[in-house]
């Protein structure tokens, strides 16, 4: 289970990550008006479900699921396809592993780490 602000609303989610499945947290941000625009239809075409939590002409924030890790190669291909892009995903999937994968074409940061698997998440916060 994972716990996140939205900014718009300022309200506590609770999301239940169901085996095999990777949360991802994403924002993306643009110099470029069209650039928001062909990306998010470009997400829409390759991720199911997207779900927007805060849009502008110039950013935009996303959630969605994908299977067992992040698809660092899709965002990759945006950054490049979208140079004047910036791009965050933060992510965890049901085993525990956690990740941020941060940068614009010229400047990219990746970190992962262990936290608390669903079944850790049970045990420490749901007894």
């Amino acid at each position: 289970m994972t716990c996140y602000k939205n900014g718009l609303k300022n309200i506590v989610y609770i999301r239940t990550i169901m085996p095999n499945e990777c949360y991802n947290r994403v924002t993306i941000t643009s110099t470029n008006e069209n650039d928001i625009t062909y990306i998010l239809q470009e997400i829409n075409v390759e991720i199911p479900d997207v779900i927007i939590t805060q849009s502008s002409k110039l950013g935009i924030r996303l959630e969605f699921i994908t299977a067992w890790k992040p698809d660092i190669q899709f965002i990759d291909t945006l950054i490049n396809k979208y140079p004047l892009s910036w791009i965050k995903n933060e992510w965890i999937s049901e085993d525990g592993k956690c990740g941020i994968w941060v940068g614009n074409k010229n400047n990219i940061k990746f970190m992962d780490w262990e936290d608390l698997s669903n079944e850790d998440e049970h045990h420490f916060f749901h007894n």
